[in-house]
Formats: structure tokens, sequence, C-alpha cells
């Protein structure tokens, strides 16, 4: 299980988690479920007015464009902060003075847990500057609903362990099953959010212990209550009961967590899930074009690349973002063999570029391109680290400082927690408003590693590499072991 040993250092599979729990923000804005939720609707067909503000919430993360995601997080700010003020003030009374039923106070504690959970997914496995801090503030409080709600079950079963099924209300009897569904959905799902977090962030699982107290939902197991280490024991044994395709994404993400990605490998959960692989993550290409030695030519190139690119990457099936870039500056001076000019393209995933580079609109472009270059070009791939949004980076920043780093993989290990060490640095200079992703090299780049750190001045970003504190970091990075290079890039935005 998540224990104190290697999985720690299994980052697929902890990019797998977080991927398949931010695919239920998209799911939920786009269906009003998700795998955590499902039971749910069979308890009421009525939104529950909490739920109804989490729809809003997912429903603006995906559809506003990032240029207006200040909208989404005061969005979702506002609605975080309604659903702890409306908590705090509810009643386990009604307006008579009348104690409400256990099944009703416990369908409140689910909406708002699984409220808080959609928020914090969204925040915690952002990549964008702050979020994670501020997931981080409202750790208490979701312990704290998780706990209570663990312990609402215990009275509930024990309520009905004392009195008998037909002595209960009428409520008990009639959706308790069903409840407890929805319950123990709600809570594995907490578990989950923390747990993936805190491994994929930090390495480290507070909440280890806990995870092997957990009831899975009688919908996964077929058992009225088995344990989650137990469970994932029958699902390897091939004793759980085949599940629906509803439940069955759920189920994938509980046993990954528990047993890796790997686990999975020699069946067709790769074919029957949303499995967010490499070749589903985001990716940041980096294009040196090996421009012929002709400073007029480059100056034609750089002035009629947009007109040239525009109409046949701007198009379904194209990047999420391009640019061309002026490099201002780069250390080692011939680092990539550039020759003043890199394209920065940003693609949803692996899949799509293949595709795109098969399309007539792609054979259009580079034929154009043949009076600009001496010899076709070296396309880079980065795969991005989970919840990074590089287009977020690109389409916000009006500049790029880069570094790529090569060599044997313990020193560019090194290398990233270097350039984390980095990136902490540029985001502690007061004022300083900076996005920034990484990401490890796919295809013929294997291996391989960068950074991009985004800024919307070259002023602001020459300042910040003045900073003390930032020099030291940058030669901790350029002294990691790896061969590093770095590059200050000028970004004219194509798409």
């Amino acid at each position: 299980m998540l224990g104190p040993w290697s999985r720690f250092e299994e980052v697929d599979t902890w990019k797998y988690c977080a991927n398949e729990m931010l695919s239920y923000i998209s799911l939920y804005a786009k269906t009003g479920s998700t795998p955590m939720m499902v039971a749910t609707q069979k308890i009421s067909p009525r939104l529950d007015p909490v739920l109804g503000k989490v729809l809003g919430v997912c429903a603006a993360h995906e559809t506003l464009s990032e240029s207006h995601g200040h909208l989404v997080d005061q969005l979702l700010d506002r609605e975080l902060q309604d659903l702890v003020n409306t908590s705090t003030l509810a009643s386990d009374y009604d307006m008579t003075g009348q104690r409400r039923d256990l099944c009703s106070i416990m369908r409140e504690k689910v909406a708002r847990l699984q409220a808080l959970i959609m928020y914090q997914i969204i925040q915690r496995f952002s990549n964008k500057t702050g979020d994670a801090q501020k997931a981080m503030t409202q750790e208490a409080l979701f312990v704290s609903w998780t706990r209570e709600l663990e312990l609402q079950v215990q009275l509930l079963q024990q309520l009905q362990s004392s009195y008998g099924m037909y002595d209960m209300a009428s409520a008990y009897y009639t959706d308790h099953t069903e409840l407890l569904e929805a319950t123990y959905r709600t809570i594995i799902m907490s578990y989950e959010v923390r747990a993936v977090y805190w491994v994929l962030n930090h390495k480290i699982c507070p909440v280890w212990q806990d995870l092997f107290a957990i009831v899975v939902p009688k919908s996964l197991s077929g058992r009225d209550k088995l344990l989650y280490p137990e469970y994932v024991i029958e699902w390897e044994k091939g004793l759980i009961p085949v599940v629906s395709k509803d439940d069955e994404r759920l189920q994938n993400l509980i046993v990954a967590a528990c047993k890796g990605v790997d686990a999975f490998s020699s069946s067709t959960f790769y074919s029957k899930t949303s499995l967010l692989t490499s070749n589903t993550m985001a990716i940041t290409e980096l294009v040196f074009l090996p421009l012929k030695d002709d400073e007029d030519l480059k100056a034609r190139f750089y002035e009629e690349l947009p007109g040239l690119m525009q109409p046949n990457f701007d198009v379904p099936g194209g990047p999420d973002t391009a640019a061309v870039a002026r490099i201002l500056e780069s250390n080692p001076e011939d680092a990539d063999d550039q020759r003043g000019y890199v394209g920065v393209i940003s693609w949803d995933r692996l899949d799509t570029i293949k595709a795109f580079l098969a399309t007539p609109n792609f054979a259009t472009f580079k034929s154009s391109l043949l009076k600009f270059v001496e010899a076709p070009p070296v396309l880079q791939f980065f795969e991005e680290t989970v919840g990074a949004t590089p287009r977020e980076t690109l389409q916000n920043s009006t500049h790029l400082f880069v570094i790529k780093a090569t060599g044997a993989e313990a020193e560019v290990e090194n290398s990233k927690i270097k350039w984390n060490k980095l990136v902490a640095a540029f985001q502690g200079i007061e004022g300083n408003e900076t996005l920034s992703h990484c990401g490890d090299g796919r295809e013929v780049h294997e291996g391989q590693f960068a950074g991009f750190s985004g800024w919307k001045s070259i002023t602001a970003l020459n300042d910040a590499l003045r900073d003390v504190q930032v020099q030291e970091h940058l030669k901790d990075l350029r002294n990691s072991g790896a061969q590093v290079s770095t590059f200050i890039l000028e970004l004219k935005q194509i798409i």
C-alpha cells in the first residue's frame, strides 16, 4: 500500500491518480456527476444546492480561458467561503426545535465534503502560484469534515444494530444502503486526494495508517464491509465482481494508488478507462530551427512565420498555444545549436502532436519553411508534471526563462530539485508575478528535463536574475552534475 517504501518514487502512478482526479472537474461540468458521486443520484434526483455551486465553479474552470483565470479564482474563493460559513451555521435541529433525522444530517455532510473535495482537487493539483497553499489552509477543515462523516457512519450503524432496522425512522430504512454507499465513496476520495497530493509533492503520506481502516463501497467490493487493503488483495486474486462502467474508474483509481499503475499493464485497463499516461499529459514543444546563416533571411523568417503558421496550426487538432521566440541570451552560447530563434508550442497531449504531424496543414507549413532552414528541425517534447498548464505560462508571459538538463538519471533528478528551489526563489521576490512549469523529455529526448518560468517583462526577469538568492540557486542548478543550458526568450504570440 501507500507505505514507507519505493512506491513513493513511482511518479507515473501518482501522475495518473492526480490526473484522474482532475478529470472529475471536467466530467462534473459536462455531466453533473463523477465516479465519487454516482451513487448520490439514487438518494435524491434533486441537485443539492451545495453541489449546484460546485457545478458552476467546475463549468467556469473548464470554459473560461486562462486570461480570465482570476475570475475562476474569485468564484472558487467565494463559494468555498460560503460553504464554510453555511456549514458553521448548520444545525442538527429543525425550525420547530425537533432533532432532524440522522440520514438527513448525513446527506448534507456528504454533499459538503464532496464539494470541498472538488475544490481541493482544483487547487491542490494546480500549477498556479499559491493555489496549493490556499488548499492547505483548509487542511484541518478537510480532516475534520472527513472524521465527522466517519463518526456519523458509526452512529448510523450502531443505531441499526441496537434498535433493529424496522424500529428506526422510515428514512433510515428506505435509503440507508444508498446513503452509506455515497458516504463511503466520499470518504475514500477524501483520503485519496490528500494521500496523492502529499506523495506526489513531498514523498510522504500522513494518512497512510488511516487508509487501512477505510471501507470500500459495496458497489465495488460486493461486500457490506471490506477494508481497503483487503479489497486490493481480493482484486489481485480476481475475486472482486465485475463492476459497472461508471464504477470502473473509481475502482481503477483506488487500486492504482495501492498497487501502482503497472498493476494494470497486462490487463485492459489502459483501453477501458480515461487513464492519463504520458500520451495524454500536456506537452511543451521546443523547436530550435536550423536557420540559414543570413541575417536578412532570419529577419524575414521572424516577420513571416506568424502568417505561415497561424492558418495551418490554429485548426481543430492543433496546439493549444504557439509562439516564436527571439533568443536574447543563451548559456552556453551555442546550446542546442541555436540560431537566434526557437518555436515554443504547447499541446494537450503527445497523441495530438503525432496525429497533427500527419495532416495536410503541417505538410503545407513544413514546405513553407524550406527557404529558411538548411536542415530539418529537431522537435523536442517535454511532458509536464501533474496539474501543469503550459499554455497558461505561455499565454500570460512576454518572456521566458528556460533551463534544460541532460545527463545521467541521478544528475537530471538532482537538477529537478535545484529547479524547484530556483522557482521558489523567483516566487519569493516581493511583487513578482511568475508562472512556471517543467517537464520530462519524451521520444528522442527521453531522460532530459526542461523548466519554464514565464515573466511579464524583461525588466522583471533581469531584476530577479540579479537577486542574491536566485543567483545562488542558479549556481547550484548548474553544479547539479547534469549538463545545464539556460535561455532567455522574448515571445511573439501566434496562437
